[in-house]
């Protein structure tokens, strides 16, 4: 069981006896998305745009990922509130880390063999909204290769209105294959998008 926080560290637990295994410090950064697990690594994007990797069974860096002194070597920019990564994984082929930031407002891939970015979506004429692809997080489609999401678009500040938006991304090269507002109405207080169930 992994658990992560807002004060900068994460903690593997037993899950049979909640008895703490390890903690992994990452300084100021916060860690508060659910992390994601591929091939006994735990992958997360922290609050200051930094690509964070550890060993899931004893919380020790992953050394693609993560430099002598635990620092990121890869940084996608902007900030990440709460939007925790999802994996796509080809099949015989590449694994790609998934995840949304904000300022600016875009999804990444990362591929996770290599620790570098395979692809950026960032959306380019569409007017997200406050913390936009930083508090969503998306759902893959592996039969037909899609990451579907939602964000909050073209608020009206003065008439207290936004939109929601549905996407679909295709997950090998990042590229829309639709859009689709799925509602609105009053701005509000704060908004996490709720991650799409695939049928």
């Amino acid at each position: 069981t992994k658990v992560g926080d807002n004060f900068g560290h994460l903690t593997g637990l037993d899950p049979r006896t909640g008895i703490q295994k390890w903690t992994f410090f990452s300084g100021v950064a916060s860690s508060m998305g659910t992390p994601l697990y591929d091939r006994g690594n735990l992958y997360w994007v922290a609050g200051d745009g930094g690509v964070w990797a550890i060993d899931a069974e004893r919380g020790k860096r992953v050394d693609s990922f993560l430099d002598d002194n635990n620092q990121p070597r890869l940084k996608l920019g902007g900030f990440n509130a709460i939007s925790a990564p999802n994996i796509f994984a080809e099949k015989g082929g590449r694994s790609l880390m998934l995840v949304g930031t904000a300022m600016p407002n875009k999804i990444s891939a990362i591929e996770l063999e290599s620790a570098q970015v395979a692809w950026t979506q960032p959306f380019s004429g569409i007017n997200t909204y406050l913390t936009g692809f930083a508090a969503t997080s998306v759902a893959i489609d592996r039969q037909r290769g899609l990451a579907i999401g939602s964000v909050l678009v073209d608020a009206d500040v003065a008439g207290n209105t936004v939109n929601i938006l549905a996407f679909a991304l295709d997950a090998r090269s990042g590229d829309i294959v639709w859009t689709q507002t799925i509602g609105g109405g009053k701005i509000p207080a704060g908004f996490v998008a709720p991650t799409p169930v695939i049928a």
